[in-house]
């Protein structure tokens, strides 16, 4: 798209940037959470990782080139939490 025109991530499809940021976030997930159990499940299920038994989905609601730092930022909205409070992650 003319959005990403001469941007790191442009000749790929939205769905490749979409799992490279589900793939970031899992990391992230991991860092934060070093003692944790992890379970990945197949892509076509209703959340992308359960964490000591939390169901954990990743959402990304804006990818943005910042040429002026050089980077990408990624904004996050909308954000689902579990009905259950001991269930929430935040």
């Amino acid at each position: 798209p003319k959005t990403y025109k001469n941007a790191p991530l442009s000749s790929v499809s939205a769905i490749w940037r979409g799992q490279r940021i589900e793939d970031l976030v899992l990391e992230v997930d991991r860092l934060i959470h070093p003692k944790s159990n992890f379970f990945l499940v197949p892509k076509n299920h209703e959340f992308d990782w359960m964490r000591d038994g939390v169901r954990v989905e990743c959402k990304s609601a804006q990818l943005a080139w910042v040429k002026t730092e050089g980077k990408w930022k990624c904004s996050f909205s909308g954000i689902k939490f579990a009905r259950n409070p001991e269930n929430s992650v935040f």
